[in-house]
């Protein structure tokens, strides 16, 4: 699988998690009593709604995102599955962010696509952190902001 084979897949997958919601809507589902039942199944509000896409214009930043980061590890890992990537190339790309002087908030945007990519990929790679740019302190189970991050181990 070349480079546009992991682009074309990372667009299936992600158009496929937007079926999802458009059928899970279309038999009356809203996303509060998806978050409802989350929460009374496992205290977890994301927990049926982690693998859809709910919008257009979220499908597509993130997919800007995660084709940005295939290409990346496209080329500097030879990575040719998706199901290949894992914790060196996620830090990897993040770290090259933090290089290039990318903002914070540009950085916990992607760690927030890249988990999007791990919830809609079998990886099994990620562990998910409060993201920690500035060393300042955290707030429980999210980054100095109070917003979610995510690194790898």
């Amino acid at each position: 699988m070349g480079l546009a084979e992991l682009k074309q897949a990372v667009h299936d997958r992600l158009w496929n998690a937007q079926q999802r919601w458009f059928a899970l809507r279309e038999s009356g589902a809203t996303k509060r009593e998806l978050k409802l039942l989350g929460l009374r199944e496992a205290a977890d509000a994301n927990r049926h709604i982690r693998n859809l896409i709910f919008t257009g214009s979220t499908k597509r930043a993130v997919e800007e995102t995660l084709k940005s980061f295939v290409e990346f590890a496209h080329e500097k890992f030879g990575i040719v599955r998706l199901e290949d990537l894992g914790r060196h190339e996620f830090k990897a790309f993040i770290e090259d962010g933090i290089a290039r002087g990318l903002a914070a908030s540009t950085l916990e945007a992607r760690c927030s696509h890249l988990a999007k990519l791990g919830a809609l990929c079998p990886l099994h790679a990620y562990v998910y952190f409060p993201l920690d740019l500035d060393h300042r302190p955290k707030y429980p189970g999210g980054s100095s902001s109070g917003g979610a991050g995510c690194w790898p181990r």
